[in-house]
């Protein structure tokens, strides 16, 4: 029998594939351009040369390293020209506006510099077009599924090529600055653009996941700041009580509701409201969302040992007269917090929790005594976000019986007496303006709950968030659950929408 290693013949299945799709590796890379790994790698970062790294491999196209080595502009990583052009033609599925058509058209031009970096903002400058809080680019199986969050729920998917995976993952940790030889950790940044003249912040996070890196970037508004509390609360009465509040100052007021429900605009406006010459104000944030002139703003980093209880603890040795905590977490950041109160300082600060009344059993669940609340805290503000129907094509239906039940579920819930029902209420149609979508935009529902001292004895005997809630409306204040259907019968939301945002 012969052995086959003596065969001076070579197997033409074992000839370099490298050559025979045109790709280098990474040593013959380095090799034809005479540079190091970290060279290499920072070009790579800095979008000068393309790459695509399948597994632990780098593999380079030989026309792109000629490309560089004449001075030329990187062209198509890896022949993904198809790709980028099915992925424009999806976006324009979006209807976007004339400003986005032309984005687009840039990104499908032979001599555009960079198609990928393009086909980034495009998809950026969709979501801004959209009135998107938020944009998934979600890696699948089969494909790669862009989807935006429009006035808190989520598009249909547009759906990408999945080669456009790890490029677009690679091109967004380069444009802010992340590390892109990374795949296997999450990493976060921000990215700030400008478009059309117009700043443009972005918070990314970048997500390893079973087909690829799932990418998530926030669009933060560039005039959260500036917003004033009358364009944020339209009920009169509940903007003079927080505003009395915000006067007093000292003590505690509290945002609280589930996430992405308007606290960090709430208090923004707060602090814009608040921010004078004759005060000095110091936040601690998780990240710091917008810089406000003439605040002192301080972004945590666990890793390094700035903590929310540290940095409030040297904080206080700043001598503010306002103070802003972004989230209270744990039991020490509740304790420095009511002590800085206490203290004479106003405390503007977050907590998860579905009531005003559940807050304070939150804020008891942080080992702060009942009475320490009480004197503490002056005012706490639930809230939730419902979308606002369009104008332009917002229609009545009658009201049903199934309706009116619906109605009083959520009423009963929050311990709210039953209102006076009209014979129609309105319902979302959808037309050009907004997208099909029936809404455009959303609006804030709050209750404001005072520590009265009826509360403050009902917290002494370890009251539960419902007696509680009780007491409140007894003395006036307005749930969640009424505020909603004060809106639904002016017109603005609708019934489902309210019935999606309460908890029952």
């Amino acid at each position: 029998m012969k052995n086959k290693k003596s065969s001076g013949k070579k197997n033409p299945a074992k000839t370099d594939s490298h050559t025979e799709n045109n790709l280098l590796s990474l040593d013959e890379a380095l090799s034809t351009l005479k540079t190091t790994r970290s060279t290499l790698y920072r070009w790579i970062a800095q979008g000068l040369i393309h790459g695509v790294k399948a597994g632990r491999q780098w593999r380079f196209e030989k026309q792109e390293i000629e490309r560089f080595l004449t001075g030329q502009a990187p062209s198509l990583s890896l022949n993904l020209g198809s790709s980028i052009n099915s992925a424009v033609q999806a976006l324009e599925t979006l209807n976007p506006s004339k400003a986005q058509q032309e984005y687009n058209t840039a990104v499908s031009a032979p001599d555009c510099a960079d198609p990928l970096y393009a086909l980034a903002g495009a998809i950026i400058w969709a979501g801004i077009e959209l009135g998107a809080s938020d944009i998934h680019i979600e890696p699948q199986s089969q494909q790669l599924r862009l989807r935006y969050r429009i006035d808190g729920v989520m598009s249909d998917p547009v759906e990408l090529s999945t080669k456009l995976c790890a490029p677009l993952a690679e091109k967004f940790k380069s444009m802010f600055k992340g590390n892109v030889q990374e795949k296997n950790l999450p990493q976060d940044g921000r990215i700030q653009l400008k478009m059309n003249s117009q700043p443009v912040d972005l918070r990314v996070n970048v997500l390893p996941s079973l087909y690829g890196e799932s990418i998530v970037i926030r669009i933060m508004p560039a005039h959260r700041a500036s917003v004033s509390l009358e364009q944020i609360i339209t009920q009169d009465n509940q903007c003079e009580q927080l505003k009395q509040a915000l006067g007093s100052g000292y003590g505690q007021i509290i945002f609280t509701g589930p996430v992405s429900c308007g606290k960090t605009t709430l208090a923004y406006s707060c602090l814009n409201h608040l921010n004078r010459n004759g005060v000095k104000i110091l936040t601690v944030e998780d990240p710091v969302e917008q810089p406000i002139d003439g605040i002192i703003q301080t972004q945590i980093h666990p890793s390094s040992g700035r903590t929310f209880a540290n940095i409030i603890r040297s904080i206080l040795r700043q001598d503010p007269d306002i103070l802003h905590v972004s989230e209270i977490r744990e039991e020490i950041t509740a304790q420095i917090c009511a002590n800085a109160a206490l203290a004479g300082h106003l405390v503007l600060s977050a907590l998860h929790a579905k009531t005003a009344a559940a807050a304070l059993k939150r804020l008891a669940d942080l080992s702060l005594p009942p009475f320490v609340i009480a004197d503490s805290v002056r005012l706490i503000v639930a809230q939730r976000l419902v979308r606002r129907l369009c104008p332009y094509c917002r229609a009545e239906r009658p009201l049903t019986e199934n309706d009116r039940l619906r109605i009083t579920r959520i009423l009963e819930a929050q311990g709210q007496q039953i209102i006076e029902l009209p014979e129609t209420i309105p319902h979302a149609v959808g037309c050009d303006k907004c997208k099909k979508l029936g809404y455009q935009g959303r609006q804030l529902i709050t209750e404001m709950l005072r520590i009265t001292p009826e509360i403050a004895s009902a917290l002494a005997r370890n009251a539960t968030a419902e007696e509680l809630q009780a007491i409140a409306i007894g003395q006036g204040m307005s749930s969640l659950a009424s505020e909603g259907m004060r809106c639904v019968t002016q017109g603005t939301t609708t019934i489902d929408d309210v019935y999606s945002v309460i908890e029952l």
